[in-house]
């Protein structure tokens, strides 16, 4: 687990892109964004690069809740609405 960046939203939910461990606990095989709860619990994954995106370093939350991604491979923001 390395991260990258580091954000919480209006709900106190904190959300983290980072990428794999390389060490000799595998944990994941893919750069991801986790939704984490205000104790550091694990929530679920927002994005993996299996859908599609990936090498993510840096995030924000807007007051909508829209989440931005800032990815490294493709030099792009991408906006995801992550709660309804």
């Amino acid at each position: 687990f390395y991260p990258y960046g580091i954000c919480t939203d209006l709900l106190g939910h904190i959300l983290v892109c980072s990428n794999p461990s390389f060490s000799i606990i595998f944990m994941s095989g893919d750069n991801t964004v986790t939704l984490l709860d205000q104790h550091g619990q694990f929530l679920f994954l927002i994005l993996t690069e299996r859908q599609g995106v990936g090498f993510y370093r840096g995030l924000c939350v807007d007051d909508e809740n829209n989440l931005h991604v800032g990815q490294d491979n493709t030099n792009t923001v991408t906006v995801y609405k992550y709660l309804q």
